[in-house]
């Protein structure tokens, strides 16, 4: 039974891609929710327990607690969240959609992709392989009115987690923890009528500069990886910057046999 605070009431783009790690994840080798950028931690993590490609937790914030349910299969995943008042919201998202659905509403999630001409790309003579090559950038773009903490948490953290499909695998308690952080750290709490949330997922995308194995006999193929994965996002102004991960795992874009 999860903690109970003032009531008894209980409290993840790319299609197609064969990743090296498997994609449903088991959150061994994820960040881990001590993994803080501001040096004043307001929320904590407590009640998480891990199983296969499911986490539940507890969110400890100043102004509430949050308890998250988050399962992950193959393409697709569910968020959902309860605070210790009962206020519930669920997200769902699957890959290669451009929305996601949160309590029952469609969310659309704008994708571009773009390449920045400042990216350096330069490579010694005798780099490997392995060398990660710029290909590109991409951000997810959103804007959703929201009314309550739990309701700006949820929604951001599920945008995160939609990105995380693509290859970075970051535990939903890293997420919730730093977005929760960040929501205590400006003082947002509640929103009366509504207000306009607009925030981004940005992510470069980068090739190994040679072909690698793949592990299916002789067969070698470029790789991929999505990495310096950034929440940025600004509500009733306040501004949010939050670097969520540096490096994804290498993925195939296409089936090595």
């Amino acid at each position: 039974m999860k903690k109970q605070r003032k009531s008894n009431v209980l409290k993840g783009i790319l299609g197609g891609m064969i990743i090296l790690a498997p994609l449903t994840t088991t959150f061994s080798n994820v960040a881990t929710a001590t993994e803080m950028e501001s040096p004043e931690e307001k929320v904590k993590i407590t009640n998480e327990t891990v199983k296969g490609n499911t986490e539940s937790f507890t969110l400890e914030m100043e102004e509430t607690d949050i308890d998250f349910d988050y399962t992950q299969n193959d393409d697709s995943f569910v968020l959902k969240t309860e605070t210790t008042e009962g206020e519930k919201h669920t997200f769902t998202y699957e890959e290669g959609s451009d929305y996601a659905i949160m309590d029952g509403e469609k969310i659309d999630m704008h994708i571009e992709n773009y390449v920045d001409l400042n990216q350096d790309n330069l490579l010694m003579a005798n780099a490997s392989p392995w060398t990660p090559k710029y290909l590109s950038t991409a951000n997810i773009s959103i804007s959703k009115q929201v009314k309550t903490l739990s309701n700006l948490v949820t929604i951001i953290s599920g945008v995160i987690a939609g990105a995380g499909i693509t290859g970075i695998k970051i535990a939903m308690a890293t997420i919730s923890t730093k977005v929760g952080n960040w929501a205590s750290v400006v003082g947002l709490t509640s929103y009366g009528a509504g207000k306009l949330f607009t925030g981004k997922i940005v992510y470069k995308q980068y090739r190994t500069s040679g072909l690698v194995p793949t592990k299916y006999g002789s067969k070698k193929l470029y790789a991929f990886r999505n990495q310096d994965l950034r929440s940025t996002g600004t509500i009733a102004g306040k501004k949010m910057n939050i670097q969520m991960k540096n490096v994804g795992d290498w993925f195939f874009n296409s089936k090595p046999y």
